[in-house]
């Protein structure tokens, strides 16, 4: 059936030449329908075209055209699959014309983004001028993706110098260095794989100007400011980096610090961790209870903030790379909230009243070190990754009335080493070698309410082997995966719960499987399936029990043409609930919050669907994505809530449960000639179908959360340029049953506008915020920030204050599944900082 319907598209071939019978590279060629532009390629280097329409898709005529040259269009009822079209040239009489040169030309798999083309004035790193671009989203924690999709690779010059600690490089590497940007659809990086195993992810490859390789380049920040409402409270903001990028050796070393509340430690996270296991466990208690409200973070954090990162990437002649990383962090932070917290799934008496304020500690150290041979034929890399923190937090609260003093201490250390082997054997048969090790040694203390210390000591060993044979049988590629993996996890408690005196919890899981997969890909379509059949040996202190499963997964993508594809995925899993998630001990994972499992072993099965259509029209700039997905969660154990002075205590029932999480999501983005204007639409919706224990009985509730956002750019004057952007959010919380506890929507109305004013050298710029609601119990805030600042070739000099109108605290109201929250947040005051910038 697949192969039926590859070739059910029409296909149209041919060859473009000249006057002269030369041949003609890079003619348009499009497929029309009246006068509607349909499907789209050009000639290659020696004139030859071949463009296919599906059978859906009514044509009735192909034109040709390059600049030069006569347009030429003919009928598809007098066309003959393979003739030659001759162009015939055309005389212009040129006055005053501006040429202007495409701003997104497609090559292949490769979209080229022109950056000129779509960078302004006010835009300073490069990743200032990827938000303007169609089909590439950048978040706040600097994650990039593309048409909905995140990213794989970052690379510099085709070099991947980062991981996946990319926003350094995205965040800091100057704009107007950059020639283009190349988003890479499909891409598969490991070269031994390519046209054997498909990717739906694209990377982003960063050509820089000729003027910039090979050669040193510093940047230096140097600001100094104070509050005009707390006198005395200074002001400080410094950056200092150096980058180097060539074929044989790329580096790039910075070092920033900053008070004035800006988030740059994002800027040295793995946001690979993001999308992937990376062999990490998180700690059972947290740095910090502070509620975050739904603010740009530099509104509200006191922070003291120092980083440095260092990165190289040595190329060898045979273009082997090694890449060593090294990253250091020390953050002190500060927070100040008022919080009432009503939790749904208690009986009686379900408030706390919490005033807190905060200080937080935290010192971090991550060092990388891989190696890495790519070749056709063969892939091998190696990856050894150490992590250190010595993070900390302190406080005193207002609970329930009372005084109390706050202390905790999460401490982390890890190893890990991951190793993979590929080699390319005879007909694209590949076999490959997996090996994975990491050590997690997580050493907690917590003061309670009680003003008692809890201790907490985790311990996990995990490790992996796999080895994998692929072969092609005609059009199907066949592979067997066999391998195991091995956890062992141990727990210690110690509080006043267990008379102060440790208890041991330990937890193994031992895996054996086997997947067999069938792959399928022709020209519109590639299909997957397969299955994971899996032996478990598990075990805990008291109890051990062995099972099999049979996981099964599909994934299908079709081009429906070349601009829309359709992509559908479903897996199913079994996976065991691991020590920290059920675990018989008593813990204490805040100073008010407690958690106890059963002396059980839990799984959870899951269902998972998901569907994706992308269109993109790289000629009218559109890029659009839809998705879909459902997630079903079985035989989750339902926990029973209770609050007792004040402690909000969690515990294990006998009762099981099931959960429905709906999910979808749209985006569209749109660029014009017009003003350089760039608009953007991104809706998403959420919908939690689950039950809670009230008392002893399941009661069904459904928690919906929506977000509308539209952003536009533009410069519709050289002198002038706007960014805007509105967002809504709404949550509800809603019992299925009548006469049950429900709320009324709560809806959060966002808006931003920035306004740029350009005088030759000077810049005036204007930064608005608006916050609002229509519940009387949330405030109605804003923010405004003004600068000024002069800019020269190598230099820059500014002077910005903000919060203008000097707003004091944030109010809002919350939604959670087990409880509804009001908060105060205290925010920072009004302040004047002035910089000037160093570009070498």
């Amino acid at each position: 059936m697949l192969h039926s319907q590859a070739v059910s598209a029409q296909v149209y071939t041919g060859k473009v030449v000249g006057e002269e019978s030369k041949a003609l590279p890079g003619v348009s060629v499009i497929l029309l329908h009246g006068k509607k532009s349909v499907v789209f390629t050009k000639t290659d280097a020696s004139g030859l075209f071949r463009i296919a329409k599906n059978d859906n898709t009514e044509v009735d005529s192909i034109r040709f055209s390059q600049m030069g040259y006569e347009k030429l269009i003919c009928p598809l009822s007098g066309f003959k699959d393979g003739q030659t079209i001759i162009l015939s040239r055309k005389a212009y009489q040129l006055k005053e014309v501006k040429v202007k040169p495409q701003k997104i030309r497609q090559t292949g798999d490769t979209l080229n983004y022109l950056v000129s083309q779509f960078m302004q004035k006010q835009d300073r790193s490069i990743a200032d001028v990827l938000a303007k671009m169609p089909g590439i989203t950048v978040a706040p924690t600097g994650q990039i993706s593309y048409n909905g999709t995140p990213i794989n690779k970052f690379y510099i010059e085709g070099i991947d110098l980062s991981g996946g600690k990319y926003a350094m490089l995205s965040e800091n590497l100057d704009a107007r260095k950059v020639k283009k940007v190349q988003v890479m659809e499909n891409h598969q990086p490991v070269r031994a794989l390519r046209d054997i195993k498909f990717s739906e992810q694209a990377a982003v490859n960063i050509v820089l100007r000729d003027d910039v390789k090979n050669t040193w380049q510093g940047i230096a920040h140097i600001g100094a400011g104070a509050s005009l409402q707390h006198p005395g409270h200074g002001l400080y903001d410094e950056k200092l980096m150096g980058m180097f990028f060539a074929r044989k050796k790329q580096s790039v070393s910075m070092y920033k610090s900053t008070n004035t509340g800006n988030d740059i430690e994002h800027e040295i996270t793995d946001i690979e961790k993001l999308t992937g296991d990376r062999g990490d466990v998180d700690g059972l208690v947290s740095l910090s209870s502070v509620k975050n409200p739904k603010l740009n973070r530099n509104r509200y954090t006191f922070n003291d903030t120092h980083l440095f990162a260092t990165n190289w990437c040595f190329v060898t002649p045979k273009k082997d790379n090694l890449r060593l990383q090294a990253t250091s962090l020390f953050n002190r932070s500060r927070y100040q909230q008022y919080a009432q917290t009503i939790y749904n799934n208690v009986v009686g008496d379900s408030m706390v009243v919490e005033e807190q304020r905060q200080r937080s500690y935290r010192r971090e150290y991550t060092a990388e070190m891989s190696y890495q041979i790519n070749r056709d034929k063969s892939f091998v890399e190696n990856t050894l990754k150490g992590f250190l923190d010595f993070n900390s937090g302190v406080g005193d609260a207002l609970f329930n009335g009372h005084q109390i003093r706050q202390f905790v201490q999460p401490r982390k250390m890890s190893v890990s080493n991951r190793t993979k082997a590929i080699i390319n054997i005879k007909d694209k048969n590949s076999i490959t070698l997996n090996g994975f090790l990491s050590y997690n040694y997580l050493p907690e203390e917590l003061l309670l309410v009680n003003g008692k210390t809890e201790k907490i000591y985790q311990k996990e060993l995990k490790g992996e082997v796999s080895a994998s044979f692929r072969h092609r049988v005609g059009h199907i590629y066949l592979s067997y995966l066999v391998g195991g993996k091995a956890l062992l996890q141990n727990l210690s408690v110690s509080n006043y719960l267990t008379a102060d005196s440790l208890r041991e919890d330990r937890y193994g899981c031992h895996n054996l499987f086997l997947s067999p997969q069938l792959s399928y890909k022709s020209k519109d379509c590639n299909l997957n399936v397969g299955l994971r059949i899996n032996e478990y040996y598990i075990s805990n202190s008291a109890i051990h029990q062995s099972k099999v499963t049979i996981e099964p997964n599909l994934h299908f993508g079709w081009e429906l043409n070349g601009r829309t594809e359709w992509t559908l995925g479903y897996g199913y899993h079994w996976i065991p609930v691991q020590l920290n998630s059920s675990t018989m001990l008593p813990v204490f994972s805040s100073y008010r919050t407690f958690f106890q499992g059963k002396n059980e072993l839990e799984a959870t099965r899951n269902h998972s669907i998901l569907s994706a259509l992308r269109y993109k029209d790289i000629v009218k700039g559109w890029f659009a994505n839809a998705s879909v997905s459902y997630l079903t969660v079985l035989d989750s154990r339902m926990l029973r809530g209770k609050l007792l002075d004040g402690v909000y205590y969690s515990s294990f029932t006998n009762l099981y449960t099931h959960s429905h999480l709906l999910r979808t999501s749209e985006e569209v983005t749109k660029s014009f000639d017009w003003a350089s204007l760039m608009l953007t639409l991104r809706l998403s919706q959420v919908w939690n179908y689950y039950s809670m224990l009230i008392g002893n009985t399941p009661k069904p509730f459904v928690t919906r959360n929506y977000t509308t956002y539209m952003g536009l750019s533009m410069r519709p004057l050289r002198w002038f340029s706007l960014e805007a952007s509105g967002n809504l959010l709404e949550s509800q919380f809603r019992s299925r049953e009548r006469n049950m506890l429900s709320s009324k929507p709560i809806r959060l109305f966002t808006e931003s506008l920035s306004l740029f004013f350009f005088l030759d050298k000077w810049q005036f710029s204007y930064m608005g915020e608006f916050y609002h609601n229509k519940d009387i119990a949330s405030s109605f805030t804003h923010f405004s920030n003004i600068s000024v600042s002069y800019q020269k070739k190598n230099y820059e000099f500014s002077l910005q204050l903000s919060n203008l109108f000097g707003m004091r605290e944030y109010r809002q109201r919350m939604i959670t599944t087990t409880s509804f929250a009001y908060t105060e947040t205290m925010l920072r005051p009004k302040e004047v900082l002035a910089k000037i910038i160093f570009s070498l």
